[in-house]
Protein backbone atom coordinates (compact mmCIF):
# COMPACT_ATOMS: atom_id res chain seq x y z
CA UNK A 1 0.00 0.00 0.00
CA UNK A 2 1.55 3.43 -0.92
CA UNK A 3 2.44 5.80 2.03
CA UNK A 4 0.74 8.68 -0.35
CA UNK A 5 -2.60 10.17 -1.39
CA UNK A 6 -3.37 11.96 -4.69
CA UNK A 7 -7.28 11.54 -4.35
CA UNK A 8 -7.26 15.47 -3.56
CA UNK A 9 -5.47 15.81 -6.85
CA UNK A 10 -7.26 13.14 -9.05
CA UNK A 11 -10.76 14.75 -8.59
CA UNK A 12 -9.73 17.37 -10.92
CA UNK A 13 -6.91 17.54 -11.92
CA UNK A 14 -7.76 20.73 -14.36
CA UNK A 15 -8.37 22.75 -10.90
CA UNK A 16 -6.90 26.01 -9.85
CA UNK A 17 -6.63 25.61 -6.28
CA UNK A 18 -5.89 22.27 -3.93
CA UNK A 19 -6.59 21.71 -0.55
CA UNK A 20 -4.32 19.35 1.68
CA UNK A 21 -5.01 18.22 5.37
CA UNK A 22 -2.52 15.41 5.98
CA UNK A 23 0.45 14.09 6.13
CA UNK A 24 -0.39 11.19 3.20
CA UNK A 25 -1.72 14.06 1.46
CA UNK A 26 1.44 16.16 1.33
CA UNK A 27 3.51 13.05 0.35
CA UNK A 28 0.88 12.62 -2.82
CA UNK A 29 2.28 16.44 -3.99
CA UNK A 30 5.92 15.17 -3.37
CA UNK A 31 5.20 12.12 -6.11
CA UNK A 32 2.93 14.24 -8.44
CA UNK A 33 5.69 16.87 -8.48
CA UNK A 34 8.65 14.39 -8.90
CA UNK A 35 6.67 12.40 -11.54
CA UNK A 36 6.29 8.96 -8.99
CA UNK A 37 2.85 8.97 -8.48
CA UNK A 38 1.70 5.72 -10.20
CA UNK A 39 -0.96 6.22 -12.55
CA UNK A 40 -0.11 10.01 -12.80
CA UNK A 41 2.04 12.45 -14.97
CA UNK A 42 3.93 14.72 -13.18
CA UNK A 43 2.68 18.19 -12.79
CA UNK A 44 4.54 21.02 -11.53
CA UNK A 45 1.72 23.12 -10.55
CA UNK A 46 2.32 25.99 -12.63
CA UNK A 47 -0.18 28.57 -11.71
CA UNK A 48 -1.68 26.44 -9.20
CA UNK A 49 -2.64 27.02 -5.66
CA UNK A 50 -2.05 24.64 -3.10
CA UNK A 51 -3.13 25.55 0.31
CA UNK A 52 -2.62 23.63 4.01
CA UNK A 53 -5.86 23.67 5.95
CA UNK A 54 -4.86 21.38 8.95
CA UNK A 55 -1.63 21.18 11.14
CA UNK A 56 0.41 18.28 9.41
CA UNK A 57 3.04 15.99 11.87
CA UNK A 58 5.68 14.04 9.42
CA UNK A 59 6.41 11.46 12.18
CA UNK A 60 5.57 8.54 9.49
CA UNK A 61 8.26 9.72 7.62
CA UNK A 62 11.19 9.69 10.08
CA UNK A 63 12.28 6.48 8.98
CA UNK A 64 15.52 5.57 7.04
CA UNK A 65 16.22 8.42 4.69
CA UNK A 66 13.16 10.55 6.04
CA UNK A 67 10.79 12.60 3.86
CA UNK A 68 11.43 12.60 -0.26
CA UNK A 69 11.37 16.22 -0.80
CA UNK A 70 9.02 17.63 -3.09
CA UNK A 71 10.34 18.51 -6.44
CA UNK A 72 13.94 17.84 -7.44
CA UNK A 73 16.40 18.35 -10.43
CA UNK A 74 18.44 16.45 -12.24
CA UNK A 75 20.88 17.83 -14.57
CA UNK A 76 20.47 14.92 -17.19
CA UNK A 77 16.96 16.59 -17.69
CA UNK A 78 17.79 20.12 -17.29
CA UNK A 79 16.92 21.14 -20.85
CA UNK A 80 12.84 20.75 -19.03
CA UNK A 81 13.71 21.53 -15.65
CA UNK A 82 11.87 18.23 -14.56
CA UNK A 83 10.39 17.77 -11.71
CA UNK A 84 10.27 21.43 -10.12
CA UNK A 85 7.66 22.85 -8.15
CA UNK A 86 6.25 26.21 -9.97
CA UNK A 87 3.13 26.65 -8.15
CA UNK A 88 2.09 28.45 -4.97
CA UNK A 89 2.11 26.70 -1.38
CA UNK A 90 0.03 28.54 1.13
CA UNK A 91 0.83 27.02 4.35
CA UNK A 92 -1.97 29.21 6.26
CA UNK A 93 -0.06 29.58 8.93
CA UNK A 94 0.00 25.89 10.09
CA UNK A 95 2.38 24.38 11.36
CA UNK A 96 3.98 20.87 9.51
CA UNK A 97 6.65 19.44 12.48
CA UNK A 98 9.07 16.45 12.52
CA UNK A 99 9.95 17.04 8.70
CA UNK A 100 13.71 14.34 8.90
CA UNK A 101 15.92 14.04 6.21
CA UNK A 102 19.00 12.25 6.53
CA UNK A 103 20.52 11.70 3.43
CA UNK A 104 24.07 13.64 3.48
CA UNK A 105 24.89 12.62 0.11
CA UNK A 106 22.23 14.09 -2.03
CA UNK A 107 21.77 17.72 -2.87
CA UNK A 108 18.03 19.78 -3.07
CA UNK A 109 16.86 18.68 0.36
CA UNK A 110 14.26 20.11 2.24
CA UNK A 111 10.26 19.96 2.28
CA UNK A 112 10.58 21.07 -0.93
CA UNK A 113 13.95 19.73 -3.08
CA UNK A 114 13.60 22.13 -6.12
CA UNK A 115 11.25 25.58 -6.69
CA UNK A 116 11.40 27.25 -9.74
CA UNK A 117 9.39 30.62 -10.22
CA UNK A 118 7.00 29.16 -7.19
CA UNK A 119 5.89 30.53 -4.02
CA UNK A 120 6.02 29.54 -0.76
CA UNK A 121 4.35 31.64 1.86
CA UNK A 122 2.50 31.17 5.46
CA UNK A 123 4.31 27.96 6.55
CA UNK A 124 5.52 26.82 10.03
CA UNK A 125 8.34 24.08 10.39
CA UNK A 126 8.82 23.04 13.98
CA UNK A 127 11.34 20.29 14.87
CA UNK A 128 13.05 20.07 11.31
CA UNK A 129 16.25 17.57 11.21
CA UNK A 130 17.64 17.55 7.79
CA UNK A 131 20.91 16.43 7.05
CA UNK A 132 21.67 16.86 3.01
CA UNK A 133 24.73 16.97 0.59
CA UNK A 134 24.70 20.66 -0.72
CA UNK A 135 21.52 23.38 -1.42
CA UNK A 136 20.15 22.23 2.22
CA UNK A 137 17.11 24.30 3.94
CA UNK A 138 14.27 23.75 5.75
CA UNK A 139 11.52 24.94 3.76
CA UNK A 140 13.61 24.60 0.16
CA UNK A 141 16.83 23.40 -0.71
CA UNK A 142 17.19 25.13 -3.87
CA UNK A 143 15.50 28.48 -5.49
CA UNK A 144 15.74 29.02 -9.11
CA UNK A 145 13.86 31.70 -11.65
CA UNK A 146 11.55 33.91 -9.98
CA UNK A 147 11.11 31.68 -6.64
CA UNK A 148 9.94 33.11 -3.11
CA UNK A 149 9.54 32.15 0.39
CA UNK A 150 7.61 34.79 2.41
CA UNK A 151 6.24 34.70 5.95
CA UNK A 152 7.99 31.63 7.69
CA UNK A 153 8.92 30.52 10.56
CA UNK A 154 11.59 27.03 11.09
CA UNK A 155 12.52 25.65 14.54
CA UNK A 156 14.85 22.97 14.47
CA UNK A 157 18.44 21.75 12.85
CA UNK A 158 19.88 21.93 9.14
CA UNK A 159 23.21 20.60 8.32
CA UNK A 160 24.60 19.78 4.78
CA UNK A 161 28.25 18.21 4.16
CA UNK A 162 28.90 20.25 1.05
CA UNK A 163 28.17 24.01 0.15
CA UNK A 164 24.70 26.31 0.35
CA UNK A 165 23.25 25.28 3.57
CA UNK A 166 20.72 27.58 4.81
CA UNK A 167 17.85 27.85 7.15
CA UNK A 168 15.19 28.63 4.99
CA UNK A 169 16.93 27.30 1.80
CA UNK A 170 20.26 26.49 0.51
CA UNK A 171 20.76 27.80 -3.15
CA UNK A 172 19.73 30.54 -5.21
CA UNK A 173 19.72 31.89 -8.60
CA UNK A 174 18.04 34.64 -9.65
Amino acid sequence: MANYDVSWYTKNTSAETFEISTAKQLAGLAEIVNGTAEGIGRDGFRGKIVKLISDIDLSDYMAGDGWVPIGNYSTANAEDNQNMFFGTFNGNDHCIKNLTIQRPDDDYQGLFGYIKSGLVENIVLENVNILGGSAVGAVVGFLGGRARIVRHTVIGKIRGTRIDIGDVFGGYVP
